[in-house]
């Protein structure tokens, strides 16, 4: 990591990474359809996935389920478990924006009214 990023947030010491304060790591992920394509004609490597009935559809939990476990896991790291430590690992998935939008916009009447009360 000594040749990345130049300046932000890190402390060298002869010319060498001592510490760093920011990273950022992607994981690009396939599409689902992609996901699709790839395995709908391997019968032979997933003797447990019926082509039959394999579709995009399925390609897209798959690949949605998969974001949701690799989210939790990284959150339950013990990297992220140490409160001595200063860092936080955040994950951020397409699937995390999902579940943050769904989550906030579902209506909970008691705020709402409480709400309008306050004002």
């Amino acid at each position: 990591m000594t040749g990345g990023c130049k300046g932000f947030g890190i402390t060298r010491e002869d010319g060498m990474l001592k510490s760093a304060e920011a990273l950022q790591s992607v994981f690009l992920v396939a599409s689902p359809f992609d996901v699709f394509l790839r395995f709908k004609d391997k019968k032979d490597t997933h003797p447990n996935l019926d082509t039959a009935t394999w579709n995009p559809g399925w390609a897209e939990d798959v690949v949605f389920a998969w974001q949701r476990n690799f989210t939790k896991k990284i959150y339950g790291h013990e990297a992220n478990q140490n409160p001595e430590e200063n860092r936080v690992f955040h994950p951020l998935a397409s699937t995390s924006i999902t579940d943050m939008l769904e989550e906030f916009s579902q209506f909970n009447y008691t705020i709402i009214i409480m709400g309008y009360v306050l004002m």
